[in-house]
């Protein structure tokens, strides 16, 4: 056999176990991260939820940047498509939770644009090209109120503990509100709500009448001024939803109305405390479906009449503006 040959052959063995370890090395090194495997084309990462500045949130969209880096176009599964500035985001995250944030900024064409916002310390990092951290500057200002003002109607229905309340009935009550926005987040809210407590007979003796039944009408109206606070706004397709917390002071006036003997009207006017919560659902731009529950508590220590708590659920429309 020639000589060549021969050392060729001892040689082989050797050659292929290095080949090998060679594409297992290369194989560690590119090796595809786990929040990368549902990223079907390159720069676009899809199924992806993105929070943006005021907590909004967009779940199971996908994200690519526009115009050489200058915008984020975030695309829901229906094909409508938003443009957003990156000090708008606050961060990105897969269909598992995990934050890809920085691996969606080193996705970049430009390095002169400020990137995605630093979600703890409220500011935005610069990004080069190459996706390293430069000078941090200030974040741009936050987007616009989910409304400026909004007004509101609905019906509810409610039920009461205490001696305030004691013989009355439970029942159905409306209400009108007005919202107004101070800031991105936080609103002043004044309500009229009129609750129905239903209907009470008692005998009274009058001199030179004697004992007689009166039939009375019993109700409470509230004027309650509020201070509130939207929480997160998440979106889902087609639908938006945000919560919100209220509270403030309820000026009661409880009062009974007669229809015997000519009838009259006798109120009692009380101070109480309110705490409230509910769920917008906006179906359109303008209109939402607004959900709550709340409770007014008078105090016993305000007047020798007793305390009172009144607890209900309601259901309305607002209009956003």
């Amino acid at each position: 056999m020639n000589a060549k040959l021969r050392i060729l052959l001892v040689m082989l063995p050797a050659l292929m176990l290095a080949t090998s370890a060679g594409a297992q090395n290369l194989d560690a090194e590119f090796a595809t991260p786990d929040s990368f495997k549902e990223q079907p084309t390159a720069g676009i990462w899809t199924n992806v939820t993105v929070v943006v500045t005021g907590d909004w949130e967009y779940a199971g969209v996908a994200v690519e940047w526009v115009g050489g880096g200058e915008a984020l176009r975030v695309t829901r599964p229906d094909g409508a498509a938003r443009n957003m500035d990156s000090d708008q985001i606050l961060k990105v995250l897969d269909a598992k939770g995990h934050d890809i944030t920085s691996q969606v900024a080193a996705g970049r064409r430009r390095g002169d644009q400020p990137a995605l916002t630093g979600r703890d310390s409220g500011h935005t990092v610069a990004m080069s090209d190459s996706g390293r951290v430069t000078t941090p500057t200030l974040a741009g200002p936050p987007p616009p109120p989910v409304f400026r003002f909004a007004l509101d109607a609905g019906i509810g229905y409610a039920t009461h503990a205490g001696t305030w309340f004691a013989g009355l009935d439970d029942g159905r009550n409306y209400q009108l509100g007005l919202r107004v926005t101070t800031e991105n987040d936080v609103f002043v809210r004044v309500l009229y709500r009129n609750q129905n407590l239903g209907q009470q007979t008692e005998e009274v003796y009058i001199d030179g009448l004697g004992t007689v039944n009166f039939t009375a009408d019993f109700s409470l109206r509230e004027y309650q001024f509020l201070l509130g606070k939207i929480g997160r706004m998440v979106e889902k397709e087609s639908l938006r939803s945000f919560g919100y917390l209220e509270f403030g002071l309820s000026v009661m006036d409880h009062r009974a109305v007669t229809t015997d003997l000519g009838g009259s009207t006798t109120s009692i006017t009380k101070a109480g405390l309110v705490l409230q919560g509910g769920v917008m659902f906006v179906v359109d731009r303008h209109v939402a479906v607004d959900l709550s529950v709340g409770a007014t508590w008078k105090s016993s220590l305000l007047g020798d009449d007793g305390g009172g708590l009144l607890m209900g659920a309601h259901a309305g429309l607002a209009l956003l503006f």
